[in-house]
């Protein structure tokens, strides 16, 4: 990659973050008026419509409309590890960036010594890659914030036990950690690891349609108790707790049942774009 395409694209990818921490995804900003046309509460239902004015006035001025920009996280798909390895340097720069401009709150520390280190370190930003056959690369920003990563849970369950049991005592232990009203990913099976990986790509949309239709009724049904639970927006009472619910699943060891967690709160912070290498 030329030099000049190496600037272009690390514009393009701090446009990119831009767009995911001024902005509410669309997707998300949908179930949100879908929810306070439904929400009984009066005290909830205002704390929504608070919550919509400030998404509408950090992304007219163009400013972070939460003070926590998170964990800078991409998702990418990609022809090859050359193309991998071009992202991640033009991603990395546009982080520095966004960083020193204020964009991106620095987040990133030590784990041990907690020392700053702005918003780029060991392991961080936080990559995936998937591979393709493509001529084009597709990327997803998420700055994944603290309170939702907090609340984030894992479960080494025994086969047999009930998930639905798990996941809504959970969710009543985090209670508005995760700056509800959210959407909740669930993975199921797999490892643990891999239970996690999958719970945060079923947290990343409000609007998604699961084909499997098992799945399906226990999204709705799991969306149905959240709801009931009274949490409410910011914890502060309601009845819109949880935006939808998504679930993805992977097969198992006989002996074990991973069920993990993970929160998306209210705005759905995400971005996407297409880059030619």
């Amino acid at each position: 990659m030329t030099e000049v395409m190496a600037n272009k694209n690390t514009e393009l990818l701090y446009s990119l973050i831009k767009r995911a921490v001024t902005g509410m995804s669309p997707d998300f900003g949908h179930a949100l008026r879908k929810a306070i046309s439904k929400e009984r509460n009066k005290r909830a239902k205002e704390q929504m419509l608070f919550l919509l004015k400030n998404a509408s006035y950090a992304k007219r001025r163009g400013i972070p409309l939460c003070q926590d920009t998170g964990v800078p996280y991409f998702y990418a798909r990609v022809a090859d590890a050359k193309e991998a390895n071009e992202i991640k340097k033009c991603a990395i720069a546009a982080v520095k960036r966004a960083t020193r401009d204020g964009l991106l709150r620095p987040n990133i520390v030590d784990p041990i010594t907690r020392k700053n280190k702005g918003n780029v370190g060991d392991s961080i930003p936080v990559f995936e890659f998937e591979f393709h056959n493509k001529n084009t690369a597709e990327i997803k920003f998420v700055p994944r914030g603290g309170g939702s990563e907090n609340a984030s849970r894992l479960g080494m369950l025994s086969p047999g036990e009930s998930i639905e049991d798990f996941v809504l005592e959970k969710v009543k232990e985090v209670g508005g950690t995760p700056c509800p009203p959210y959407v909740l990913g669930i993975g199921i099976g797999g490892t643990g690891d891999l239970a996690m990986g999958l719970a945060k790509k079923a947290s990343l949309r409000a609007d998604a349609k699961n084909s499997d239709k098992m799945l399906k009724r226990m999204e709705e049904s799991i969306l149905r108790k959240i709801n009931k639970t009274g949490i409410g927006p910011m914890g502060l009472g309601g009845d819109a707790t949880c935006l939808a619910v998504g679930i993805k699943k992977a097969d198992c060891h006989t002996a074990s049942l991973p069920v993990a967690l993970s929160f998306m709160c209210y705005p759905g912070r995400k971005a996407s774009a297409k880059i030619r290498l």
